[in-house]
């Protein structure tokens, strides 16, 4: 297997990036690029004719946003007996991938391009996102501005909203939210997941799943 662990690179160079590092992608490998707070995505790529999944990293307070469905991929490709292509993203601010991921971009339309651009050198057979929490709201997002074929969501949030967080008297991440408020990110704030779905509706390839039961 084969992981690039760019950090902070500028997206602009992402299709050019000589960074493809010869190394497995085993929990040691993973453990040394989690360690490090710039460090924004792992790709375990290229294989040709397989699939590919983007993985969203879930909110972490006490330590470092983990990458995130690396175990449960694997055992998708031992079920399936061919090997799965995988992009690792994870927000180490957890501002919910609304001020963009080290290494892909500044913001989330920076963020989108990279991703786009990768997808575009590894030429999967398909494209998925998946999330749980925080990651879930990321794989709505991305997965509905890439336009993916199959989006997994997680125990998301639908919106990122100070006012609709008190409106609704959930309040668990009005803090994050405020800041938002204080310091919006550049371009697009994509805090209304259901009405981007909405703008994109006609243009998905498949139903979005989404789970709030653990099931």
């Amino acid at each position: 297997m084969r992981y690039d662990a760019n950090l902070r690179s500028p997206s602009t160079q992402i299709m050019s990036l000589p960074s493809i590092l010869d190394a497995h992608l085993d929990t040691a490998a993973i453990a040394a690029v989690q360690a490090n707070p710039d460090a924004g995505y792992l790709i375990d790529a290229p294989y040709s004719e397989a699939p590919l999944v983007i993985s969203f990293g879930f909110v972490s307070w006490n330590e470092l946003p983990a990458f995130d469905f690396v175990g449960r991929t694997r055992k998708f490709e031992k079920a399936m007996g061919r090997p799965i292509n995988r992009i690792l993203v994870r927000d180490p601010a957890n501002f919910w991938y609304l001020y963009g991921v080290p290494g892909l971009g500044h913001d989330v339309d920076a963020v989108t391009s990279a991703l786009r651009g990768m997808i575009a050198r590894l030429r999967p057979t398909s494209v998925s996102t998946v999330g749980q929490s925080m990651g879930g709201y990321a794989a709505l997002m991305f997965g509905a501005l890439l336009e993916v074929e199959q989006i997994l969501s997680f125990g998301p949030l639908s919106y990122f909203r100070s006012d609709r967080a008190r409106r609704d008297g959930d309040t668990r991440w009005l803090a994050t939210m405020e800041k938002l408020d204080r310091l919006p990110p550049v371009g697009p704030r994509y805090d209304d997941l259901p009405a981007l779905l909405a703008s994109v509706a006609r243009r998905l390839r498949s139903p979005v799943g989404v789970n709030f039961d653990g099931r």
